[in-house]
């Protein structure tokens, strides 16, 4: 029996709130802060916390040697409670970075002492800190102040590279990753390139891949930005190339219809959970109307608490792939989604009421018992 009334939809949608979905699991699925605080919600759906912007720079030092950690211990105490993993991001951006780092007033060497003094007193406040966003957007989003880093230097990324080194220095249990916006769809060579200079000298731990370019911010999903097919090639290319884990940091999937988005989680998520390259998901907000302001309707959680169907989809899809090794299924034999998207229906087999996506050969969302 097909039930389409917008009412049950709500109810059946409603019906999914449930536990950690990767709690156990051989990744982790993160997120971040919602406008600057931690939700009382936020453990019963992820297990790993990237904190939105407190952990920048800019936050956290209002002027040299002025710092309030406050609210990011409160975090942090907070992943510890609930087994959950913390990640900081970011030492070093060219981007919401303190006003006295762009001042005339100091020298390279004061600044450096400045970078020094930042990345030290956060080992001090954080010694078992196990993920770190050493340097966010290489060559993207450029520090004015690379020269106390050693600017280019003879590598033509020195102030990367002792970025680097300076975080080994204070955390060398920790691992370190280099993170950029663009490395999944465009710039790959570059970012490889620059990775391969830290990863020579000897500090490279892993990379991150925003993955803010995995969608339209139009959100429309007749054209999709990336196919499964080109992200798992991709995801093999930096594999091969720098030969370090991946972490998908910033996940956000821009959709407007519940059912586009709904198809662009199908289609990518788990080319991304089983990819034997990736190490775990970040996604990039998940309270619809409070995510990143280019990606306005990348939200899985409407304002009156319904659960949109790609959330749905996540709980069902980790549930029953809760320890990824690498992709079980080849991408040639992987549900090909049609290019017009087709119609979402509330279903009832067996008692159970679920949610599918009309026309394709995908299970529907058991409701029952998902708590």
């Amino acid at each position: 029996m097909k039930i389409r009334t917008a009412a049950l939809l709500a109810a059946c949608l409603a019906a999914g709130a449930s536990a950690q979905m990767a709690k156990g699991a051989t990744k982790f699925l993160g997120n971040i802060t919602t406008s600057g605080a931690l939700r009382s919600d936020f453990f019963t759906y992820w297990n790993q916390l990237t904190p939105e912007n407190e952990t920048k720079w800019g936050s956290i030092e209002s002027s040299p040697g002025v710092r309030n950690w406050t609210k990011v211990k409160a975090y942090y105490d907070a992943c510890k409670t609930n087994k959950a993993k913390f990640k900081f991001h970011t030492f070093i951006w060219g981007s919401q970075e303190p006003a006295f780092m762009k001042s005339s007033s100091y020298t390279d060497a004061q600044k450096k002492q400045f970078i020094e003094d930042w990345i030290a007193d956060a080992a001090k406040q954080f010694p078992d800190m196990e993920l770190i966003d050493v340097v966010n957007e290489p060559d993207n989003t450029l520090p004015t102040w690379i020269n106390a880093l050693g600017g280019t230097g003879t590598t033509g990324h020195d102030w990367v590279i002792e970025s680097f080194r300076l975080a080994r220095k204070y955390f060398p249990k920790a691992t370190l990753i280099l993170n950029d916006y663009n490395n999944l769809r465009w710039g790959t060579d570059k970012f490889i390139a620059i990775a391969k200079k830290v990863k020579a000298a000897g500090y490279l731990d892993a990379i991150g891949c925003q993955a803010h370019d995995l969608s339209a911010t139009t959100g429309t999903y007749v054209n999709p930005t990336i196919s499964a097919t080109e992200l798992t090639t991709v995801l093999k290319k930096l594999n091969d190339q720098i030969g370090v884990p991946i972490y998908i940091t910033e996940l956000d999937l821009n959709y407007l219809d519940d059912q586009e988005q709904y198809l662009a989680y199908a289609t990518l998520f788990p080319i991304l959970w089983e990819s034997k390259y990736v190490a775990g998901v970040t996604l990039w907000g998940y309270v619809y109307g409070t995510t990143w302001s280019q990606a306005p309707y990348s939200g899985l959680i409407k304002e009156d608490g319904t659960e949109r169907p790609a959330l749905l989809f996540l709980k069902d899809y980790i549930f029953k792939n809760p320890n990824p090794q690498g992709p079980s299924v080849s991408v040639a034999t992987k549900t090909v989604l049609p290019a017009t998207p087709t119609r979402l229906e509330v279903v009832q087999q067996g008692g159970h009421l679920g949610l599918q996506v009309k026309g394709l050969g995908l299970s529907p969302i058991d409701m029952q018992g998902r708590r």
